[in-house]
């Protein structure tokens, strides 16, 4: 039986490149109009690779506005 070390199984395969999960993550869109609106009520920062709420990123501006409510610092 052949096992991986946990570290390999972090890896991700980008253009014959390898380089741990996480890292060298890809940009997202900017956030529009409304977003930018929502980010404000919520106090959440967007940095070009996520929405930044309370130290965490998300990948997903909802998941950060859930954050921010279950936090009470978000505005229902």
């Amino acid at each position: 039986m052949n096992r991986q070390s946990p570290w390999l199984r972090l890896v991700r395969t980008n253009g014959g490149e390898t380089s741990p999960a996480g890292e060298h993550e890809p940009p997202l869109a900017n956030p529009t109009g409304e977003e930018r609106a929502v980010m404000a009520a919520h106090g959440i920062q967007f940095d070009g690779c996520g929405f930044r709420f309370a130290g965490y990123r998300h990948e997903l501006l909802a998941d950060a506005v859930d954050e921010a409510r279950l936090s009470g610092r978000g505005r229902e």
